[in-house]
């Protein structure tokens, strides 16, 4: 878990330092180890809405210094694990949720404050943040060098207009928005990690 994301605004250079300079302090230190790193999705950029959603294999575009500085992380522990030989992961992890925070919690929260709910990010994929946590630990077994690759995210697309109508109709509460489903989100395709570990045991519901 090495790195930042939240409150990066306004420092960036802090960003980048925890992001892409501590992970090779990291590396050194732990040169004898199995590493598991976490990285984001966002490191792909948006994907068309009507596809599959981005994929291991895919190149890679990240908007935004935050999601710069995640690939600088990614590459930093690449570099270590073909240079020293440290069997590593790197997980991809889009938006994990439980009861505390997460896209569905906010989501709710709009919902139930009766604030509008904006449409311009308008589809999403979660996991549950044990089923996510079941994965990563698991993912020890599966370390290598170069490093291997998941994306670690739930099986299904989803979106924010038909989520936020659910709660509404949950919570009792008429539902309001504002602008419109562009063509693109961040999705990301973890066809992959199913096929090795299994899909999530958590279902949206």
């Amino acid at each position: 878990l090495v790195g930042v994301k939240f409150g990066t605004g306004g420092a960036q250079a802090k960003t980048w330092a925890s992001n892409a300079y501590l992970p090779g302090v990291v590396c050194e230190h732990f040169r004898t180890s199995r590493i598991v790193a976490l990285s984001t999705g966002n490191v792909y950029g948006m994907t068309a809405v009507a596809g599959s959603g981005s994929s291991e294999s895919d190149p890679l575009a990240p908007g935004g210094e935050y999601a710069m500085s995640a690939l600088g992380r990614e590459r930093v522990f690449e570099h270590f694990s073909r240079t020293l030989g440290i069997p590593l992961a790197l997980i991809r992890l889009n938006y994990a949720t439980e009861l505390r925070y997460g896209v569905l919690v906010d989501l709710a929260t709009k919902v139930y404050g009766g604030e509008p709910v904006s449409l311009e990010m308008g589809y999403f994929n979660t996991i549950w943040q044990a089923d996510a946590n079941e994965l990563i630990l698991r993912s020890l077994e599966h370390t290598k060098a170069p490093p291997a690759i998941f994306n670690v995210t739930g099986p299904k697309q989803l979106g924010v207009r038909e989520l936020a109508q659910r709660l509404g109709e949950l919570l009792g509460k008429e539902v309001q928005f504002t602008g419109s489903e562009s063509a693109a989100a961040f999705l990301s395709d973890s066809r992959h990690a199913t096929e090795r570990f299994g899909s999530p045991g958590t279902s949206l519901d």
